[in-house]
């Protein structure tokens, strides 16, 4: 009997070009299953047609009717609150706008220089699939305790090294409140809802701001006994590494700023800098 391959090793297989058409359209019927049905609809339109903008339909549930951008890299010219289906890291992201107030408060020297976005947010946190196909295709170990999670599930017990490495992989960062306290004053209820359901509970981020917790009403890890310390030159918060919550799960942004990281490593990066980013030049529309 043939041996059915874990969504991971088939991610992996994407990831690298072997045999990506097939490795898509298995990825397909796994999130189909997998109650992830608007990321393989995404996919599989993607798979046939290719690089475009469409409606999200009925399987789109809050961002129902939103514009969706499909394709490798981000979209010329979006507007708030459009939506942009990564088809390398097969994620769903909202482009959340910057505060009106943080905007008038700008000078128009700052103003030629600050976009009108911060972000594109993903929707779900990174799963476990997502983690344990970017090890395999990385010949990286991840923890046991990624290992034995349930795929479809939301990746926890990373450290934050290990969740950098995930994130620079895919050209991304950390989600942190920067871009959370926006989205929190840009979608609707039901889709801030969405983004961070009723269980959900702690998140990891890239710095954690004191009144985040009221603002999500669950959310960031500022929990007395974290080993947080004060960052002199603002009220915020930076969990070092051997305190950051083992529960955590992560999800990645974008920022409007600087856009999706390039995968040659230059000396504005330095080698040491960063970890490996993912060429997203092979990743043509016909994804053969």
């Amino acid at each position: 009997m043939k041996k059915i391959k874990e969504p991971s090793d088939i991610f992996a297989a994407y990831l690298r070009n072997d045999g990506r058409r097939a490795a898509g359209d298995s990825l397909v019927d796994f999130m189909a299953n997998a109650d992830r049905r608007l990321e393989a609809e995404l996919l599989a339109d993607y798979l046939a047609s290719g690089e475009r903008w469409l409606p999200l339909g009925r399987n789109g549930g809050v961002w129902r009717g939103s514009r969706c951008w499909m394709g490798p890299g981000t979209p010329g010219a979006p507007t708030a609150n459009d939506l942009w289906f990564d088809t390398v890291e097969l994620s769903l992201s909202v482009l959340v706008p910057r505060p009106p107030d943080e905007i008038d408060s700008c000078s128009t020297e700052d103003l030629e220089q600050v976009t009108p976005f911060v972000g594109w947010l993903a929707i779900r946190p990174v799963a476990v699939w997502q983690v344990l196909g970017f090890a395999r295709a990385t010949a990286w170990t991840p923890p046991a305790e990624v290992a034995g999670q349930p795929p479809a599930t939301y990746a926890s017990g990373l450290t934050g090294v290990e969740t950098d490495g995930y994130v620079t992989f895919f050209g991304k960062a950390l989600a942190g409140p920067e871009v959370w306290s926006a989205a929190a004053a840009a979608v609707s209820p039901a889709q801030l809802s969405g983004l961070w359901p009723e269980d959900h509970d702690i998140e990891l981020g890239d710095w954690y701001a004191e009144g985040m917790l009221e603002l999500l009403r669950r959310g960031y890890a500022t929990q007395p006994g974290l080993g947080v310390t004060v960052k002199p030159e603002r009220p915020e918060y930076s969990v070092e590494e051997a305190d950051r919550p083992g529960g955590a799960c992560f999800r990645t942004t974008v920022s409007a700023q600087i856009g999706l990281l390039p995968p040659q490593i230059d000396e504005e990066w330095g080698d040491e800098e960063r970890g490996e980013v993912l060429d997203r030049g092979s990743f043509d529309h016909s994804t053969r």
